[in-house]
């Protein structure tokens, strides 16, 4: 077998668990120019639309002209209420009041530096770096800048994570813009929704690859240091319905990339300590120093109804939930007519969950190219674990004793399905990747590809029977066009 550029030949010394071990650690990477290609093309459009000044935002509707005032291309989405109407004025009102941690909001005085992921005049500035350009930048330029690194930083994480687990950077690149591309983060585009995910993806990838052996000194610690650093930035968000789910992601990527290592013997046990001990320390010093400096406004917090004390048993989810992405543009066209089927217009977005729909497919190929494949394997159980885990919580409820213990009777369905997105892009990617380099027969093939069609083929069509029996605007044509 001829081995891929950067690599080196297989060692032969030591028998079959030496060659295994060698294979797992070949780190097998494209030529340097070619891996950083995407990352600064990312960096060269954050740059350019900052500079001009050019956002996403659909604040035109609170202005006149219909709503165009301002606009240089597209049209502004009155679904993105939660952008337009909420977080951004609160984004210029903190500039206009010189980025004080405590500001007359709604009702009474808020903690602005716990309220949410604004800038604000304080330490924890440091763990929100798209943030920190509104510090030294016009407003506009600022919020630009905001805008489009938060999307990077999704983009450069998911790239990041499956360099390690695949290290083929045209499967990234791919991984990479189908969860950027998710409806969840563009119809929303809450940016705590979207740094949530960023933050945790790039901390597990800056953790996997610290475990490298063949890292030595500071090419390991520095490692170490962003892990750190990601994961005080993610816990720093502080909107636990949502990050709760997406632990449960991290936990079960980095247990099935470190099991199958650890049993390989191509990392130590005590090396996966060590760093764990760190970065948990690191973690916990920032959140202990948080906390004790903000117990006044956390106290509050957590004697309000939502996400204070309100306790969810779970399996109250709508099975639209896993497939009303389909239908997004029928929200977006008519949203007026869909009303009746949304409470909050911005959480109808959702993801479309090719991952999860392929898990069909995936057992009917397992033999052929996952059950020989242990590398990847480790990863894609942990992810059939925890999309089990998080289903069952939306649609059936775990009971009260697991769902406390486990924290998930704190997630609503509605934001339980930002971990089972990011999982799906995994599994996606993974079984992509499986699939293209396995030798699986061609009947196989086909019946797996059947299986995963008629997985989402059925809860497409089902969905749009559902809406057009509700008086939904939804016709033949549209149904036959979304599937």
């Amino acid at each position: 077998m001829r081995s891929k550029v950067g690599s080196s030949p297989v060692s032969e010394v030591g028998g079959e668990t030496t060659q295994r071990a060698t294979r797992m650690w070949m780190w097998i990477r494209p030529p340097r120019r070619a891996m950083w290609v995407f990352p600064v093309l990312i960096g060269i459009l954050v740059v350019t639309f900052s500079a001009l000044g050019v956002s996403g935002s659909s604040t035109s509707l609170l202005g006149s002209e219909g709503g165009r005032d301002g606009v240089v291309g597209g049209s502004p989405r009155a679904v993105r209420s939660d952008e337009w109407l909420v977080r951004t004025p609160m984004v210029v009102g903190q500039a206009e009041r010189g980025f004080s941690r405590f500001a007359e909001v709604g009702v009474g005085q808020h903690d602005m530096s716990v309220l949410g992921d604004f800038a604000v005049s304080s330490w924890t500035a440091f763990f929100h770096p798209q943030s920190t350009l509104f510090f030294v930048l016009p407003v506009e330029n600022a919020f630009a800048f905001e805008w489009w690194s938060t999307g990077a930083l999704l983009l450069l994480g998911t790239y990041a994570l499956f360099l390690v687990l695949i290290r083929d950077w045209r499967w990234s690149v791919v991984g990479a813009f189908v969860l950027w591309g998710s409806p969840f983060f563009h119809w929303w585009h809450y940016p705590a929704m979207t740094a949530i995910a960023s933050w945790a993806l790039l901390a597990t990838a800056s953790f996997l690859s610290s475990l490298n052996p063949g890292l030595r000194g500071w090419h390991r610690w520095w490692r170490v240091g962003a892990t750190a650093y990601f994961g005080s930035c993610f816990a720093l968000i502080l909107y636990p319905p949502a990050q709760i789910p997406v632990i449960f992601v991290t936990l079960a990527l980095v247990a099935g990339w470190v099991i199958p290592n650890l049993r390989s013997r191509s990392i130590e046990w005590h090396s996966v300590a060590l760093h764990l001990v760190i970065v948990g320390a690191a973690i916990g010093a920032v959140a202990l120093a948080f906390a004790s400096t903000r117990s006044q406004a956390l106290t509050e917090i957590s004697q309000s109804v939502y996400p204070g004390e309100r306790r969810l048993p779970g399996g109250d989810g709508s099975v639209g939930l896993l497939f009303d992405a389909w239908y997004g543009w029928s929200f977006i066209s008519n949203d007026t007519g869909m009303r009746p089927a949304i409470l909050n217009e911005s959480e109808a977005s959702s993801f479309l969950f090719l991952g999860l729909f392929a898990i069909s497919g995936l057992f009917l190929i397992w033999r052929f190219g996952i059950r020989r494949n242990n590398e990847h394997r480790g990863v894609i159980l942990g992810m059939l674990a925890v999309v089990f885990m998080l289903l069952v919580h939306v649609f059936i409820g775990w009971g009260p004793l697991i769902t406390k213990v486990t924290l998930l009777d704190r997630v609503p369905p509605g934001r339980a399905i930002l971990g089972l997105g990011i999982a799906s892009t995994v599994l996606l990617v993974l079984i992509g990747k499986i699939v293209a380099d396995a030798e699986i027969p061609p009947r196989w093939r086909g019946l797996a590809t059947a299986s995963t069609v008629a997985v989402g083929g059925a809860g497409i069509l089902w969905l749009g029977a559902q809406w057009r029996r509700e008086g939904m605007p939804i016709d033949r044509s549209t149904i036959a066009m979304v599937l």
